[in-house]
């Protein structure tokens, strides 16, 4: 029914897997449209510049709503409207697959923030979302020391840290 950001810049689907029990028709506005399922205007795409090629994915769709409502555009929710979307077809991926998703979007996500806050907005909020992934990486290391599913924790962790300094590395662009 939409995408949605928080404040840390973590972009989800908004209802995934619920049925939208929304008994008005009429549209409502929301963040931006899942990639998925997404209409816009060629002219609004156009002025924007469409979809970011760097993103390749992840976080594609949240960048491009957000350059949309930067460009003041809406984006509205149309619930008379029906979609089938086969969604995560690759659940089945393998272990080094699965990493690369998540490291896609741990950088893709760092990536839109830098990319669409203003400079005050961000580094106002930076300090806040850094020290989050740093508890994140915390726990991860904990439950690594303890056994707890070393690999995968221990990826994870590593994944985290390696977003950041992907994204660091390519400062301003």
């Amino acid at each position: 029914t939409a995408i949605e950001i928080n404040e840390a810049g973590w972009g989800w689907d908004r209802q995934v897997g619920e049925r939208d029990e929304n008994p008005s028709p009429m549209p409502e506005e929301v963040f931006g449209g899942c990639g998925g399922a997404v209409l816009y205007r060629t002219s609004a795409l156009q002025k924007v510049g469409g979809f970011d090629n760097a993103f390749f994915m992840y976080y594609e769709d949240t960048d491009l709503a957000w350059r949309l409502r930067l460009a003041g555009y809406d984006n509205l929710y149309a619930p008379l409207a029906v979609v089938r979307h086969d969604f995560h077809g690759d659940t089945g991926a393998t272990p080094g697959r699965l990493y690369r998703r998540r490291f896609m979007s741990e950088r893709n996500r760092w990536a839109t923030l830098v990319k669409n806050l203003d400079w005050k907005s961000l580094f106002a909020v930076l300090p806040k979302i850094r020290k989050y992934d740093k508890g994140r990486v915390e726990w991860l290391e904990k439950a690594v020391a303890e056994n707890h599913n070393p690999e995968f924790h221990g990826q994870i962790a590593k994944i985290i840290k390696q977003a950041w300094s992907w994204n660091l590395w390519r400062l301003p662009q």
